[in-house]
């Protein structure tokens, strides 16, 4: 378990993923915890041997209340000649009961290694997808997909479909203000 911010507790366990409670006022003994609607996918093995963390980042958007809260959960698996890493973000809005604002897959990396010739190092392939998500000037900042390698075609379409541009939170509402 770690404390993060404070007033935010991330609990990792083997083959489950991170998970993230919230402590509504200082001292409190209640602890709530988020829903971050993290991927899922078919046989859950991203979250094995405990790979998963949450960073935490705070930007008040809307001026009012508390800061919301940006949380990246990155996640990795390696095995025997290749490897992955995703990168997940959710914004949430922490004044009373934590609210999901925008959540989405944001980087997937996909490494592979194999045999070099005879006196060489071993190839190394490293293809990627992302797409940066960012709390500045109380705004949520979504960029454009940036490519590494050549992923494949389904590699990049399962990140979020959100434009690029940047968003408000807004009376309770998330609304795109421009590029």
């Amino acid at each position: 378990m770690d404390t993060l911010l404070g007033r935010f507790l991330q609990v990792r366990e083997v083959d489950q993923a991170p998970r993230l409670f919230y402590q509504p006022t200082p001292g409190s003994s209640v602890w709530t915890e988020v829903q971050l609607a993290l991927p899922e996918w078919d046989d859950n093995s991203w979250w094995r041997n405990g790979n998963g963390t949450v960073v935490l980042d705070t930007l008040n958007l809307d001026g009012r209340g508390a800061p919301e809260v940006l949380a990246t959960v990155e996640t990795y698996h390696m095995g025997s000649g290749s490897g992955s890493r995703w990168v997940y973000q959710a914004v949430l809005d922490v004044s009373a009961k934590p609210v999901l604002l925008l959540r989405g897959l944001t980087e997937i990396e996909e490494e592979t290694h194999g045999p070099g010739a005879e006196g060489t190092p071993a190839d190394e392939l490293v293809v990627s997808c992302e797409r940066k998500m960012a709390l500045r000037n109380h705004e949520v900042v979504v960029g454009a997909t940036y490519t590494v390698g050549k992923p494949d075609s389904v590699t990049c379409a399962i990140l979020t479909k959100l434009p690029a541009g940047r968003y408000r939170y807004q009376h309770g509402n998330i609304v795109r203000v421009g590029n």
